[in-house]
């Protein structure tokens, strides 16, 4: 990592690669509040996910597959088997997963989406 900062400060030397150097450090302090923020959700949603869905959804079983449960349903790439169904199907059983799906998708897109704009931005 040493060698790394060092490759940097070299870099910061050339007119045209110093100006993103100096972009990438002023940023730098907003990106780091955006992911402990960001990070510190992530593990809450998953938390909350594993305690209310997990004795009835393989998906939340544990910690672990709840974790990876939230991150197919944040970056859509896959959604998981049981709330696709449930997005299917809508049933009282499985309205509480929907509500969780729906309200995990908008906090995590795009409201943190939309602090890491601002927060970069002013």
């Amino acid at each position: 990592s040493m060698l790394l900062i060092q490759i940097l400060a070299a870099t910061a030397i050339h007119p045209r690669l110093g100006v993103l150097i100096n972009t990438l450090s002023k940023g730098l302090d907003g990106l780091s509040h955006f992911t402990v923020l960001f990070g510190l959700v992530f593990v809450l949603f998953s938390v909350a996910s594993y305690w209310m869905f997990g004795s009835d959804y393989d998906e939340f079983k544990d910690l672990s597959s709840a974790m990876t449960t939230q991150f197919q349903l944040f970056t859509g790439f896959e959604l998981p088997r049981a709330i696709s169904v449930a997005f299917k199907n809508p049933t009282s059983q499985n309205f509480p997963l929907v509500i969780y799906a729906v309200v995990s998708c908008v906090l995590e897109l795009f409201l943190m989406s939309n602090f890491l704009v601002c927060d970069s931005a002013g």
